[in-house]
């Protein structure tokens, strides 16, 4: 996760960049609209806007990418350590139940001594 985080951040300081060169070229292109009508040169403005845009959204689209591989990974970690909660607490309980027959085992031998105590504390 933390290759992905390292591979990502700096992507973004790219973006900001080229998210300010799009704006940069919108601007151009509306305040000099008429000019770009009167040589004809909307072709060439198209033409950078686009390639601008291009290289924003391959970026963008890079980086949306990889932040769901991330959350993807994130999820299934998470996932994962709540089943590895829910088995070893069910080994533990599974072992608790076995200590508590154990133990159950032991009360009737106890029970069947007790009288025989108790008849003996008579005679003393």
């Amino acid at each position: 996760m933390g290759i992905i985080l390292s591979i990502v951040i700096p992507k973004f300081k790219l973006i900001k960049n080229l998210i300010d060169k799009l704006n940069r070229v919108t601007r151009e292109n509306l305040i000099g609209i008429r000019v770009i009508r009167a040589f004809n040169a909307e072709k060439y403005q198209e033409d950078k806007f686009e390639d601008v845009n291009t290289d924003l959204t391959n970026l963008q689209t890079f980086n949306q990418k990889m932040y769901a591989l991330m959350m993807a990974i994130i999820f299934f970690v998470m996932n994962f350590l709540a089943l590895s909660i829910y088995f070893i607490g069910s080994r533990l309980i599974d072992g608790a139940m076995i200590a508590e027959k154990n133990k159950n085992r032991k009360k009737p031998k106890q029970e069947g001594l007790f009288p025989m105590v108790k008849f003996s504390n008579k005679f003393i």
